[in-house]
């Protein structure tokens, strides 16, 4: 019997307008009627998966920054795995030596090394290289309501301010994909962090135990809930550890081949309400 149901976000539970459909909405609150916790699991920061869940009426618990922070359903951080200041800078200096746009994610901000508008515009044309059918400015606007990136303060002196935060995770993007596969290598020298890509080009930066699987066996055992009690869905890399961990794992159609390869079950694709239909029928019925 499934006790707790663990989604991740982007590409998994939201439909293309980065919103949370009526059904998935309708299966998510009838599990938790019967006493099924639901979380969600993602690269996200906090700040940005509350604004998304209180807008559709959905109150659960959320695994950030893929593995950084647990949070239950009020709010509380039950556990964390923050990335280490020293091995942050180490990071950073991979990065900025390879020419790579990058973000800072701390519990209380977001943060740049140079100017924040450069970072912006590289995210934008990075949008704009994936869907050309928008403009410039559509993209824009669009980012500026939903993405922290717009939200983002410049760190000059980050060898100073890195030290007194709380660093969830670094994310890091380009176009020149071969760029992100260098920093890779690079970044496997580093001792403490765990590196991993949702898309093929960006890669994300945290602590060495920070992943979505890790922390999530961990408030299951906190919950007194068993591994074969638990159902994850996922659609990416970053899913994997969950998958590896809980046998009752559900990949979208729309997921990485790579994923599919170690899923138990497939349901449909994240804008095909996916997820309420994967916990009909392998948790509800």
């Amino acid at each position: 019997m499934i006790k707790l149901i663990a989604s991740d976000m982007d590409g998994t539970l939201l439909d293309g307008n980065g919103g949370i459909s009526p059904y998935n909405v309708e299966m998510i609150n009838e599990a938790k009627k019967r006493g099924i916790h639901f979380v969600i699991a993602s690269g996200r920061a906090y700040t940005d998966i509350l604004p998304v869940t209180q807008q559709h009426g959905v109150e659960c618990a959320c695994v950030t920054g893929n593995g950084a922070e647990y949070i239950d359903e009020k709010g509380e951080l039950i556990s964390s795995c923050y990335l280490g200041a020293k091995e942050a800078i180490e990071v950073i200096e991979i990065l900025k030596a390879l020419d790579i746009k990058f973000m800072i994610y701390t519990t209380d901000n977001r943060y740049s090394i140079e100017a924040v508008e450069n970072v912006q515009d590289a995210f934008i044309q990075r949008s704009l290289h994936k869907d050309k059918t928008q403009t410039y400015e559509e993209v824009k606007e669009r980012l500026k309501t939903r993405h922290s990136i717009f939200r983002m303060e410049e760190a000059d002196d980050y060898h100073s301010l890195l030290p007194t935060k709380k660093i969830i995770k670094i994310e890091a993007f380009d176009i020149d994909t071969s760029k992100i596969e260098e920093a890779k290598k690079r970044l496997s020298a580093l001792g403490n962090v765990a590196y991993l890509s949702s898309f093929p080009d960006n890669v994300e930066i945290t602590h060495s135990d920070a992943t979505k699987g890790k922390i999530l066996l961990k408030a299951a055992t906190l919950l007194g809930i068993k591994e074969d009690e638990v159902m994850v869905l996922g659609d990416s890399f970053n899913d994997l550890s969950m998958f590896e961990l809980f046998e009752n794992s559900v990949v979208m159609a729309n997921g990485e081949e790579e994923v599919k390869r170690v899923a138990k079950y497939i349901t449909e694709a994240y804008d095909k309400d996916g997820v309420g239909k994967a916990i009909k029928r392998w948790v509800l019925e």
